[in-house]
């Protein structure tokens, strides 16, 4: 099952870690080939979502999951938010086309990348579930409904 966990950029790391690792133990019960699969891993969830999938000790072959991420490199001085947010929603292509179940950790923002990849999650009606901030309850989805 490739299983995608990712989220917005403003959400607070600290307070996300215990369900995101929660969420991966979760799914690696659920699913006996399972590859997580995320984007922009330098902060926020992204990195959270590395952090536990990567090889803990250099040099050793396998991580804790299989694991993907779709990423653009931006060599632009100083480009405008707006700029930003379009390279970002580019981003989300892939991975509705990869992915087979989403989990999607928001912000309160209206509009941006996150709402764009949860409109074309449920475009493609694809299993998805929302996390906002202050939620700690952990929800699982499936491709049943």
């Amino acid at each position: 099952m490739r299983v995608v966990v990712v989220g917005a950029w403003k959400r607070e790391e600290s307070e996300d870690v215990p369900l995101i690792n929660d969420l991966l133990n979760a799914l690696s019960q659920k699913y006996s080939q399972l590859i997580i699969t995320t984007r922009g891993t330098d902060r926020g969830i992204g990195k959270i979502v590395k952090n536990r999938c990567m090889p803990k000790e250099r040099g050793r072959q396998q991580g804790e999951f299989e694991f993907v991420e779709f990423s653009a490199k931006i060599y632009m001085n100083n480009p405008p938010k707006a700029e930003l947010a379009n390279i970002w929603s580019a981003v989300n292509a892939p991975l509705v086309e990869y992915g087979e179940e989403f989990y999607l950790f928001m912000d309160n923002q209206q509009g941006g990348a996150m709402q764009d990849l949860l409109d074309r999650v449920k475009t493609a009606g694809r299993p998805y579930a929302t996390y906002y901030p202050g939620e700690k309850t952990l929800k699982l989805v499936s491709l049943e409904g």
